[in-house]
Order: structure tokens, then C-alpha cells, then sequence
């Protein structure tokens, strides 16, 4: 943790998982659930969760989009669970699709979804599916926070909270997104094919 003491992950956490001690925040581990409140809170980028951190997650994206725009989607795992579900049952989604787990989408920052749009998502997808109301209570201002934060790049971007059980509904969603995106795409390349 590197720490200037500011206390806004303390503040963050719904979990008070964190503390202020001598000046620097303190961890509690056995109060943590991972759920990365605190990541966008810190002002210094001074906190990042083990395997999700934002070079991973930036590194992950850019892969993922080196053979061709697509939507990235940032998953939770229990919305996971629901794209698994629709798998086996096999519903069909867009080939735009393409997804990137997390613990929590809260553990997103604009910098993470500037790279998205920058490496080229055509859109960008928050599913949650926790049932954990410290999180979802949190879940609509994290979307607008980042929509803001993201506007320069006049790409689509959507909050959804989908249950396990929802998978019908997940399918449905990411198919009428990646539609929308990919059709916005088009139009913003034709009209840049013009100039």
C-alpha cells in the first residue's frame, strides 16, 4: 500500500476493512472481502487489488482487442455465473462480446476504462450480479462517476445488475448492447471515412 494518509479509502469502505494508523492506511485482512471500493478512492492510485491491478486488467484489454474492436465487458462473478448458465443452455451473444472478469466492478477507474475505449472497445459493460447491498447501494454512482470521467471518447458505456439466475436476461442485454455499439461504431467511421 502506498499511502499519503488522506483517509478516503477509510472513508470508501463499506466493509471497515481499512484504518488510519500513524498516518497510513492499515488493512485489515480478515475484514476485507476484495471487493475494491477502495482502489478508485485512493487520489494516488496507491492501491490495487492481487491479480486485478490496473496494468494486469489495461495488459488483459489490450489483448483481448489486438484482433479487432469488440465490447468489453467487465464481470463480476456472479453475473459470470449467469453467462456460464447461458452457455450451457446454449443462448448465443453477439461475437462483439468480449468479457473480462473481476472480483467487483467496483474495482474500476476511468483510467482502466480510458484504456478500453483507447485500445478500441467500441463500448464498455459494468455487470454485477452480488446480491451485497454495501455494493450495489454504491454500484449507480460508480456508472455515472465513470461515464463522466469517460466522455471524451463518445463511446457507449452500461451498468447492469444481473442475478445468476437472469441468464436469459444477460444474453438479451449483451446483444442488444453490442448491437447499439457496433452500429454507433460504424456510423462514427463512415462519417470519419467522409472528412
Amino acid at each position: 500500500l502506498e499511502c499519503n494518509g488522506c483517509g478516503d479509502c477509510v472513508k470508501a469502505c463499506p466493509y471497515n476493512a481499512l484504518t488510519l494508523e500513524k498516518g497510513k492506511a492499515e488493512l485489515l485482512p480478515l475484514a476485507c472481502t476484495g471487493c475494491g471500493i477502495c482502489v478508485p478512492a485512493c487520489p494516488i492510485k496507491g492501491i490495487e487489488i492481487r491479480n486485478y491491478t490496473r496494468n494486469q486488467l489495461k495488459a488483459q484489454i489490450k489483448g483481448i482487442l489486438s484482433e479487432g474492436p469488440g465490447v468489453i465487458v467487465f464481470i463480476d462473478p456472479y453475473a459470470y455465473a449467469a453467462a456460464d448458465i447461458a452457455g450451457v443452455n446454449r443462448r448465443q451473444y453477439s461475437s462483439l462480446i468480449r468479457f473480462v472478469s473481476v472480483p467487483s466492478i467496483h474495482i474500476l477507474d476511468a483510467d482502466v476504462v480510458d484504456a478500453a475505449f483507447e485500445y478500441g472497445a467500441v463500448g464498455v459493460m459494468l455487470v454485477e450480479g452480488t446480491t451485497d447491498e454495501k455494493l450495489t447501494s454504491r454500484s449507480d454512482g460508480l456508472y455515472k462517476n465513470l461515464k463522466k470521467e469517460t466522455r471524451k471518447h463518445k463511446k457507449p458505456l452500461r451498468y447492469s445488475h444481473i442475478e445468476t439466475a437472469q441468464y436469459e436476461k444477460l444474453t438479451d442485454l449483451l446483444n442488444v448492447f453490442a448491437s447499439q455499439a457496433g452500429a454507433k461504431a460504424e456510423r462514427r467511421s463512415r462519417k470519419k471515412a467522409a472528412e
